[in-house]
């Protein structure tokens, strides 16, 4: 589809301007410019700018992240959070984009740089147009999304008290541009980091009696935890492990003294959380204690579940279904990111939430619809438009 046509497709708020020459812009820019986790200087540096020309004061959070608070003119109503990442990842860029990375080795692989754009834009819009709605809006750019971490930082200066809801956005290369999931409840799972080192005692490869060997425990032990969700949990209540990294041995004569394995669980629930840690914990000592060898493990709660409130479910399905007929909102009682996570979690564990998700697959052009984190996903950019439509709507109904 040509680019005007495709700019011209839908009705995008037509009794103010929405401004999106200027959100393809800004999409364009940060693309080009991609930053990592906890780095994103650049990039807090031009959100800042930019909000300042709309008269919007900031502030920076934990560094890179940015807060910044817009008053309606109508009066008294909610206090609306609205959120998007902006970090990108360690992935070398393979796409025919005009404006790929200039950050060798570093891209935006998982839409952040649409997410920004569209708040941005919608920030744009809505100081433009501070008589057309009540109460407050908080602007919410969240550094260290991919790290799992970011959040945090707003949650403990306290931004996220007296707000009645939050709302948020991610691509989704699994629907058709110009469609909208929502999904009511879980929509993401809590994610989980461990670490467990093994130490053992090295030892010539022809005396093993005389070490302990950590390499062998570490492989047992790898087999042992890929069962744990196979035998442990109720076949009915989703959870996985996956292990990404084994470490072990400094030479091919020579019984390992040493080993690290690196791995992740996904869960929908606390209990099932806990009971994994746990399992894992109980597993390696005694692994470990079979081969002569000590464990030590570490975990690291990268996000907790997504979960969306119903209610706001309903409120931001109100605000989509004036831009777009009902055949085009997908609602869903089932998991859209599924074991996939986002720290939006951390978010709406606190503040009733709606994290919904914007199809990006454009008719004809395959990369589109690449997963996530492919070094070759190029999104269909006209969602950036879409997703500052929804905020500014969702803002002007009420919150």
């Amino acid at each position: 589809m040509e680019d005007g046509k495709l700019h011209n497709k839908f009705n995008y708020l037509p009794e103010v301007s929405l401004n999106g020459d200027y959100i393809r812009q800004i999409r364009r820019r940060v693309h080009e410019n991609p930053e990592l986790s906890g780095k994103e200087f650049e990039t807090a540096a031009l959100i800042r700018r930019e909000l300042k020309s709309f008269g919007i004061e900031s502030a920076a959070v934990g560094g890179t992240g940015t807060y910044a608070v817009l008053d309606g003119e109508k009066g008294s109503g909610r206090a609306t959070m609205l959120r998007a990442d902006i970090d990108a990842l360690p992935v070398k860029e393979n796409t025919t984009l005009p404006f790929a990375s200039k950050n060798s080795g570093v891209m935006h692989a998982c839409g952040h740089d649409i997410h920004l754009a569209a708040l941005l834009g919608a920030a744009k819009t809505l100081s433009q147009n501070r008589d057309r709605f009540a109460g407050r809006v908080k602007f919410v750019f969240q550094h260290a999304e991919e790290a799992g971490h970011g959040s945090q930082y707003f949650i403990k200066d306290g931004l996220c008290e007296d707000t009645d809801s939050i709302v948020g956005f991610h691509i989704a290369p699994s629907y058709p541009f110009g469609q909208i999931a929502v999904s009511e409840g879980a929509d993401a799972a809590g994610a989980d980091f461990f670490e467990i080192r093994l130490r053992g005692k090295g030892s010539h490869i022809t005396r093993p009696d005389k070490g302990a060997d950590a390499l062998s425990c570490a492989v047992e032990l790898v087999l042992s935890l890929k069962s744990l969700c196979t035998y442990r949990v109720n076949p009915f209540k989703r959870a996985m492990l996956g292990i990404g990294k084994l470490n072990a041995g400094e030479a091919w004569n020579i019984v390992a003294g040493s080993a690290s394995i690196e791995g992740t669980i996904r869960t929908f629930s606390d209990k099932i959380r806990e009971m994994l840690i746990s399992e894992i914990e109980r597993l390696s000592h005694l692994t470990a204690q079979k081969y002569g060898a000590e464990a030590e493990i570490k975990f690291e709660k990268c996000s907790s579940v997504v979960n969306n409130d119903p209610e706001i479910c309903r409120r931001v399905i109100k605000a989509a279904s004036e831009l777009l007929d009902n055949k085009s909102i997908r609602t869903s009682d089932g998991m859209i990111m599924e074991f996939t996570s986002d720290d939006f979690g951390e978010f709406s564990s606190m503040i009733p939430g709606c994290f919904f998700h914007i199809g990006v697959a454009a008719e004809g052009r395959a990369n589109s619809a690449l997963s996530l984190h492919s070094d070759a996903l190029e999104p269909e950019e006209e969602s950036a438009v879409m997703g500052a439509d929804i905020f500014c709507r969702y803002v002007f109904n009420g919150g």
